[in-house]
């Protein structure tokens, strides 16, 4: 059992001398990078998101946005326990007519290059009208305002665990 015990890293010697390998060591012919464009604000309804002038930039292979993948996208499934209550809070891999916290994804930008990928996401053009954030706790369970409005409530589930003794 390794609680509460240092687990030895084997890692770190290669990666600290020059000798290790990173994703971005790899080249391949035929290697597309991508980049994802992400929401600036909190919570908010997304108008529009104009992809035009990413799609014309040089190296530039494909723009996608949540109706791209419309057909055939389904929610980001939770990791570990999920239980049935939790159902209504998935999200989708982009924002489809809302975001919810900074950093949601909201576009993804496929390009020859990184430095391509990156600048053409740099050109994407998104609406968002803004809407009002639930921040804390007692935000969250006055419930004035719903992070996930087809769920109803902000609050997920509940449950309480109990394992050896307390004391």
């Amino acid at each position: 059992m390794h609680v509460g015990r240092s687990i030895p890293r084997r890692e770190d010697h290669r990666l600290l001398t020059g000798r290790g390998r990173f994703v971005d060591d790899f080249k391949c012919t035929g290697l597309h990078h991508a980049v994802v464009v992400r929401s600036s604000v909190a919570a908010g309804r997304l108008a529009h998101v104009d992809t035009r002038a990413a799609r014309d930039a040089e190296g530039v292979i494909a723009v996608f946005v949540a109706a791209d993948f419309a057909a055939f996208a389904r929610a980001i499934p939770l990791r570990g326990g999920a239980l049935p209550e939790l159902a209504d809070f998935l999200q989708p891999p982009i924002a489809i007519d809302q975001v919810r916290y900074v950093g949601e994804p909201v576009a993804l930008v496929v390009a020859t290059s990184r430095a391509l990928a990156e600048d053409a996401a740099d050109r994407v053009v998104v609406d968002i009208e803004p809407g009002e954030p639930v921040v804390t706790f007692a935000d969250a369970r006055a419930e004035r305002v719903l992070v996930h409005a087809g769920a109803g409530r902000n609050i997920a589930a509940r449950w309480h665990a109990r394992r050896g003794d307390v004391a």
